[in-house]
């Protein structure tokens, strides 16, 4: 009994046994189809479909949503075969050209082509033809993406088989034609070589220009001003200007929006926003790239918005159309003529004053002989006596309170107000020694913030409220000291 037991037991073992080693087989089996399939896949990744040379490719064609878009070299030159003077930028040709060098599937659906409708090839997303200069012909039909990888189905004319190409190098074929152009080039100037600026927007013109002098100077120092849109000249912000000017200096066209060799159409300005243009940019500027000395001017015109964000724009009179950043426009045209306006309305230049009279109520008071320089120190002569010490003292507080005096600026500007203003008895007025008319300073309550302040009858100038009431105690108290 006991013998029959112990071979039963060792029946059940040797069953045992040869599962376990049924199992071993078998995954050494799939195993080893696993590597095959494997290995057969990595030879499909590797399996080159085209490998033409590009120099003798000399024709491209493809077909998009029924669009048709034909290129040819000529003379090593890839032009638009419908429009051939199009100034086409080259690296998008060769990077499309070089597909068919080196042109590889990732893997082998079908060795034929008799199932096309499953992968979108019936009606072929793209269809890419080239002809080489022996007019052999090569055309690739890519088909629906694959939602895992999104490599193209595709396949090849008078080639049986569908393959997966990889969709990254296909990206070429979906920009536009005109982005596929060389937009304009704006010119490369030095901001300071800028003499004359235009701007016009919504139909207000601001014209800056530098003058050489102006009677509506009393500094002797600006040198821009504003001559549109006001009456006379007017001394403009520099400060404001510089910035302006190296916003357009740093302007580049987006891209190509537009171009043919023949002038546009009415309908085709008028579509732009080129018939009434929103916006003008003029400048006159000194050309000196070419070693010398050249006067030139640029106008660019700005139409409308393509609703995103850009606008058209377009040098006056030139056959191309292009995109310029709309955040670009609309920084440079942000501002009204008057925040061009210098804010310093006081700034006399003291080599021009013969005295200044600060009325107050009915009292009048004088400051004469204003001192124009320091002293000189007398190196090596003897020590001053304490009467020069007292005077070069009293000077030197009548030039610190005349600089008090032209400091007086404005926070703002306004539209200059025309109607009767109730003045303040309080008035300025600089005596000059030259041709030039005298300067008078008048101020009034204008609301609970600001004071205006008027030159000369022209009163657009707001000045800060408790700015305004520290310089008149401080120019009362200083001209009571020094007055005559």
């Amino acid at each position: 009994m006991k013998k029959k037991k112990t071979i039963f037991i060792l029946g059940i073992f040797l069953v045992l046994l040869i599962g376990v080693y049924g199992i071993i087989i078998m995954n050494n089996k799939k195993q080893k189809e696993k590597e095959e399939e494997t290995t057969q896949t990595e030879t499909q990744e590797t399996k080159t479909l085209l490998n033409l040379n590009k120099e003798d490719i000399v024709k491209l064609s493809y077909i998009k949503e029924n669009n048709t878009m034909e290129f040819e070299k000529k003379e090593d030159t890839w032009i638009y075969t419908s429009n051939p003077e199009l100034p086409l930028l080259q690296n998008y040709l060769t990077n499309m050209i070089s597909i068919f060098t080196n042109l590889a599937a990732t893997r082998t659906i079908e060795e034929t082509t008799n199932n096309l409708n499953e992968y979108g090839l019936e009606k072929p997303a793209y269809t890419i033809t080239v002809t080489t200069s022996d007019q052999k012909q090569t055309t690739l039909y890519l088909g629906i993406k694959n939602p895992i990888t999104s490599d193209y189905y595709a396949y090849i004319d008078g080639v049986e088989g569908v393959y997966t190409i990889g969709s990254d190098r296909f990206s070429y074929f979906d920009y536009p034609i005109y982005e596929m152009a060389q937009a304009d080039i704006f010119p490369t100037i030095d901001s300071s070589s800028i003499d004359e600026l235009s701007l016009t927007w919504n139909g207000q013109e601001i014209k800056l220009e530098t003058l050489e002098e102006s009677s509506y100077d009393s500094s002797n120092l600006i040198s821009w001003y504003l001559t549109s849109p006001f009456e006379h000249e007017i001394a403009a912000d520099s400060s404001l200007i510089d910035t302006q000017l190296q916003k357009i200096e740093n302007i580049m066209y987006a891209k190509l929006a537009a171009f043919q060799s023949s002038p546009f159409t009415e309908e085709q300005l008028e579509e732009m926003g080129f018939t009434n243009p929103k916006g003008k940019i003029s400048f006159h500027y000194i050309d000196s790239k070419t070693g010398t000395l050249e006067e030139k001017s640029y106008t660019m015109l700005i139409g409308n918005s393509d609703g995103g964000e850009y606008y058209y724009a377009m040098e006056e009179g030139s056959n191309k159309v292009n995109f310029i950043g709309a955040s670009t426009i609309d920084s440079i045209m942000s501002y009204t003529a008057n925040e061009y306006i210098y804010k310093y309305f006081a700034l006399v230049n003291i080599e021009t004053v013969d005295e200044v009279l600060v009325q107050e109520e009915k009292m009048i008071l004088r400051l004469k002989d204003i001192p124009k320089t320091s002293p000189k120190e007398n190196e090596g002569e003897e020590e001053s006596t304490s009467i020069e010490e007292e005077q070069e003292q009293r000077e030197s507080e009548i030039r610190s309170l005349y600089r008090t005096l032209i400091s007086i600026h404005a926070e703002k500007i306004v539209e200059m107000v025309e109607e009767e203003i109730e003045w303040l008895n309080f008035q300025v007025t600089f005596k000059r020694n030259d041709e030039k008319e005298d300067i008078v300073l008048k101020f009034a309550v204008y609301d609970s913030n600001f004071y205006l302040a008027s030159v000369n009858g022209e009163a657009r100038y707001l000045v800060n409220k408790r700015d305004f009431e520290n310089y008149k105690s401080t120019i009362l108290e200083g001209f009571q000291k020094f007055s005559e």
